[in-house]
């Protein structure tokens, strides 16, 4: 099972095949406010929402999409290990 941080970072550099992210180290990486610089949009949100339930048979809650850490991957990377 995939928990690690650094595991999930891979996952989700992976997933978004972003070559911006992918060039950003991982502190970089964690600190991305991908939403708001528009790495993800919000139809490729849903997408990102339902893998991401898939790959880590998690439940991502409405609450969790709208809290700040969701915003950014540091923090949804703590939402996906709070709930493995």
């Amino acid at each position: 099972m995939i928990n690690k941080q650094s595991d999930i970072v891979s996952y989700l550099k992976s997933y978004l095949d972003n070559e911006s992210l992918n060039s950003l180290s991982e502190k970089e990486f964690l600190d991305c406010k991908y939403l708001a610089l528009g790495y993800v949009d919000s139809f490729e949100i849903i997408h990102l929402i339902v893998d991401i339930e898939r790959t880590f048979n998690i439940t991502i809650d409405p609450i969790d999409t709208e809290s700040n850490e969701f915003r950014v991957f540091k923090g949804l990377i703590k939402i996906i290990q709070g709930k493995v």
